[in-house]
């Protein structure tokens, strides 16, 4: 792999998304990996905080609740995921320093055997 085309991999990983790089470099099932992963742990917390928020609010407009209780509904949801927050935001972390390492240390897969 020539050092352009490994720069510019680190670039497409490291500033645009995890796994663009790979994709770059023809790595497309570690790309995919990455890219699924990232996408996933990005999704995951907002899909829980809606199902949260949803399912108070239902059960705060059975008793007819009002939109002071809303706010506090959205607050207690976005507390009770804090920590799943944190969590993904630790793996996309480690995604986005796993594809800058594949980038760094593996070999070219078009290079000619030596």
């Amino acid at each position: 792999m020539t050092r352009k085309k490994q720069i510019i991999a680190l670039l497409l990983s490291g500033l645009v998304c995890p796994g663009a790089g790979q994709f770059y470099l023809k790595r497309k099932w570690r790309g995919t990996a990455i890219s699924i992963a990232v996408v996933g742990l990005v999704f995951y917390p907002i899909f829980r905080y809606l199902t949260d928020i949803k399912a108070a609010t239902l059960a705060n407009a059975e008793v007819g609740g009002d939109i002071v209780a809303i706010v506090n509904i959205m607050t207690s949801a976005w507390q009770k995921e804090q920590h799943l927050i944190y969590i993904c935001t630790i793996g996309i972390i480690i995604c986005w320093a796993a594809g800058i390492i594949d980038i760094l240390f593996k070999g070219d897969k078009d290079a000619p055997m030596q």
